[in-house]
């Protein structure tokens, strides 16, 4: 029910300034999703009480995902979260039916993210058994990942683009690739 133009007076229990910061207003309306928030507003020089319902704003970690030339593929991933196996899976089955045939990945930006996801793409290339990452620490035993299944896409051309702010999981699926 909020209009653009509408200006918040209270926020819950706070009553908001003139000169109050967008990260502040942004403390004040988040919440654990389900869970609503009362505001007043100005709405044309009239006051309005409107009740604010939070929910999850998924943001996709798939930014792009198209052929940038015949037969050639592009996908730019941000971050490695929940769904970017799935999102990345729904690019790469769509293209393939565009009849891709090399793909270039960008990585470049990706700060990294949850670390199976990664996995999971770089399973898609890998055939075999073959070693995709390990991990292992002072108290904690080597747990190794390994290709399960037959990739999507094991043959064919890929170019994959990083940067200096690629890291993390990213770092992880360049090195499985590599």
């Amino acid at each position: 029910g909020l209009q653009v133009g509408d200006k918040f007076l209270k926020v819950g229990d706070t009553v908001v300034t003139t000169n109050i910061s967008s990260e502040r207003i942004r403390k004040l309306l988040r919440g654990p999703g389900g869970t609503s928030v009362n505001t007043t507003l100005l709405r044309n020089g009239k006051t309005i009480q409107a009740t604010i319902k939070r929910g999850i704003i998924p943001i996709p970690s798939l930014e792009a995902g198209y052929l940038i030339a015949p037969a050639t593929g592009y996908i730019r991933l941000n971050k490695f979260s929940e769904n970017t196996y799935e999102e990345f899976m729904g690019s790469l089955e769509k293209m393939q039916g565009e009849g891709m045939l090399s793909l270039i990945i960008d990585l470049r930006g990706n700060g990294g993210g949850i670390l199976g996801e990664a996995i999971d793409i770089a399973d898609e290339f890998l055939d075999g058994d073959k070693l995709i990452v390990y991990t292992e620490g002072n108290n904690t035993p080597r747990q190794e990942y390994r290709a399960r299944r037959k990739g999507l896409f094991e043959k064919g051309k890929l170019v994959l683009l990083m940067d200096e702010q690629s890291a993390s999981a990213s770092e992880v699926l360049a090195g499985a690739l590599q």
